[in-house]
Order: C-alpha cells, then sequence, then structure tokens
C-alpha cells in the first residue's frame, strides 16, 4: 500500500513537470515567433527607408542635372545676346561704308555735272562799254548772292566729307539760317542730318531728317532721307519703326541706288527675334 501511495505520488509529480516543461517550450517558440516578427517589422522599416533616402538621392541628382541644363541655357542666352550685339555694331559700321560710298557716289555726280555745265557753256563774248558805263558796278546782287550760297554749301559739304563733324554740323546750320529760303536748302538739311548722325545726336539727327522729308517731298534726296531716317531709329532701338521706313522705302524707290542697302538691312532686323 505503501509503495503504491509512493508510485502514485511520483507519477503526480512528474505529471506536473511535464506540463511545466511543455509550459515552458510553448512561451519559448511564442517568444521566437515574436522576436522574428518585430526583426522582420525592424527590417521592413529599414527597407523602406532605404527605399525613401534612395528616392531623395535620385530627386537630387535630378535637381542637379536640371540645374547644370539651366546654367547651360544661361549661357546658351547669353551667347546669343552677344551675338546680336555684334550683329547690331557690324550693322553701324556697314552703315558707316554706306554712307561714306555714297557721299562720294554724290561728289562725283555734282563734279561731273558741273564740268559738263562748262564744257558745254559757250565762251563769253566781250562787249565794247562806254567810259561813263565802265565806271558803273557791273556785277547785280543776285549772281553775288548765288555765289555765295554755293560756296557756303559747298564748304559744308567738303567738311562733312573730310569727317569734320563738328565743323560740318555748325556749317551746315548757319547756311540755313543765312539762306532760309535757298532751292538747296533741302541739300543742306541732309548734310545737317548726316552731320548729327556722325556725332551721335541720333535724336536731332531723326528730326531733322524728318523735316526735309515733311518741307520738301520733291527733294532729289528724299529717298536718302528716309534711309537715314531708318538708320536713326536702329540707333534708337525702335526696330518696329525702320522697318516700316525701309519697306516704304523701298516700295516707293525700287531703282534707287539705296535699295539694295535698304533691303539688306531689312533682312538683318527682320532676322532679329524679340
Amino acid at each position: 500500500m505503501r509503495k503504491l501511495i509512493l508510485l502514485g505520488v511520483c507519477f503526480l509529480g512528474f505529471s506536473q513537470f511535464a506540463q511545466a516543461a511543455l509550459f515552458d517550450d510553448k512561451e519559448a517558440r511564442q517568444q521566437i515567433i515574436d522576436l522574428q516578427q518585430k526583426t522582420d517589422a525592424q527590417n521592413q522599416s529599414a527597407l523602406s527607408a532605404i527605399s525613401a533616402l534612395e528616392k531623395r538621392i535620385s530627386a537630387l541628382e535630378n535637381t542637379i542635372k536640371s540645374q547644370g541644363l539651366m546654367d547651360l541655357l544661361s549661357q546658351v542666352e547669353l551667347l546669343n545676346k552677344e551675338l546680336r550685339n555684334l550683329k547690331g555694331d557690324l550693322e553701324v559700321a556697314q552703315h558707316q561704308i554706306d554712307v561714306t560710298q555714297q557721299r562720294q557716289k554724290d561728289l562725283y555726280k555734282d563734279t561731273d555735272g558741273r564740268l559738263h555745265k562748262l564744257e558745254m557753256a559757250p565762251p563769253p563774248v566781250a562787249q565794247p562799254v562806254a567810259a561813263t558805263e565802265a565806271a558803273a558796278p557791273v556785277a547785280s546782287a543776285a549772281p553775288v548772292e548765288d555765289s555765295a550760297e554755293n560756296k557756303a554749301l559747298e564748304a559744308a559739304q567738303l567738311l562733312l566729307k573730310e569727317s569734320k563733324f563738328k565743323p560740318a554740323f555748325e556749317a551746315f546750320e548757319k547756311f540755313l539760317q543765312t539762306y532760309p529760303n535757298s532751292k538747296q536748302a533741302s541739300d543742306a538739311f541732309y548734310g545737317l542730318g548726316s552731320a548729327q548722325f556722325s556725332l551721335k545726336y541720333y535724336k536731332a539727327a531723326l528730326a531733322t531728317q524728318q523735316k526735309l522729308v515733311m518741307q520738301f517731298p520733291e527733294s532729289p534726296k528724299l529717298a536718302d532721307a528716309k534711309f537715314s531716317i531708318a538708320n536713326c531709329q536702329i540707333q534708337l532701338a525702335d526696330i518696329d519703326s525702320a522697318k516700316k521706313t525701309l519697306r516704304d522705302l523701298i516700295a516707293q524707290y525700287p531703282d534707287h541706288a539705296l535699295i539694295p542697302n535698304a533691303k539688306r538691312r531689312l533682312a538683318v532686323l527682320d532676322s532679329i527675334k524679340k
């Protein structure tokens, strides 16, 4: 009987031990599972952080590339601006060459015309005069005035040809004040405007040439004045007005010697983008 009791006690103790051991094993597995889940969550969080960091790095690289492109575009724009400035300087230089060539042509035509008139004129015939008539004044006032007027205009034009722009400006201005009703006033206005342009008085030159156009609509210098007006407008950066002036000039005087230059100038202005 005692043995049976001992055996029962032993069996009961073993059973409790087995249950405790079984309980401890389940708890350990649960802890392992919890730890694995926690580790997985941490790994997932780390992967998410790495992915976000990679996205930020990629965005930063794109920004850097975009900034580099912007710098390149800025440099291109700067080069285009410098090119436009160089074209403007070239246009001014070409204008000065054209004006000089035109002045030479005008001077040659004027000289040739004068020589032709002298060659064609008959020699003067001497007429006998009485002693009383010889004592009287021979020349009338009108030829003297004409001679002085011509000399004054020729002197001003010579100063302009020699690139003495300031004295030429003063000479043309004095001529117009002295001979306001001269038949050669349009020539004087054109010379005055040319001197003002060469002195870089572009607004004054524009006003002078416009006055020529308004007051002398039949002047042979009309086409030259309009071409000069366009050049003044270019210098004053009034490109739209310059284009209109050149188009009007080409339409009104299609056979004038200035038309090829006017067309080239208009083509350059049309090529400039705003």
